[in-house]
């Protein structure tokens, strides 16, 4: 039997490269939207549980100024449920966030963000899978600046996770 050029999906010390989109909308205002494309960089800390490192560039429309921005962040994803050809995952994290204008309007361009979420993962190939998620995403400066309004989105992403 061959061995694969790469470890298996989720197995400890396994590590990852994943292109990813998303979209969220704004819950209290479906007029503001956040779109984003980025790259993460995942190791697995045990089996089916990753640490994961992501920098994002947003594309932020919202009532007042739009922003672009850049959004670095980590967080961790388990694997729960764990076959051969897919797996559910919960999973939650945090960042920074730099902005060319304030985020929410009224807020400012140095943020905070936070998310939880759940997922898929879903054999691909060539030991590569996609993964898709939902997830709840905040935006807030922690009463860093004068004004705080905050931003609570939900978010839909997906993305196309390989080894390295």
């Amino acid at each position: 039997s061959q061995t694969p050029l790469y470890s298996e999906w989720g197995l400890k010390k396994s590590k990852r490269l994943m292109i990813d989109g998303r979209l969220a909308i704004d819950i209290d205002d479906t007029n503001n939207q956040l779109s984003c494309v980025g790259i993460e960089a995942g190791y697995f800390v045990e089996n089916n549980l990753s640490v994961n490192f992501a920098l994002h560039i947003l594309d932020v429309e919202q009532s007042g100024k739009d922003a672009i921005g850049l959004n670095p962040s980590a967080q961790l994803r388990w694997h729960f449920i764990a076959e051969d050809k897919w797996s559910m995952f919960i999973e939650g994290g945090a960042g920074f966030l730099r902005t060319s204008a304030n985020v929410p309007s009224g807020g400012s361009q140095f943020n905070f963000t936070v998310q939880i979420g759940t997922g898929f993962s879903f054999d691909a190939g060539n030991q590569n899978r996609w993964l898709v998620g939902a997830r709840w995403h905040h935006i807030s400066n922690a009463n860093t600046y004068n004004n705080n309004p905050g931003r609570d989105n939900i978010m839909l992403w997906a993305g196309l996770s390989i080894p390295y």
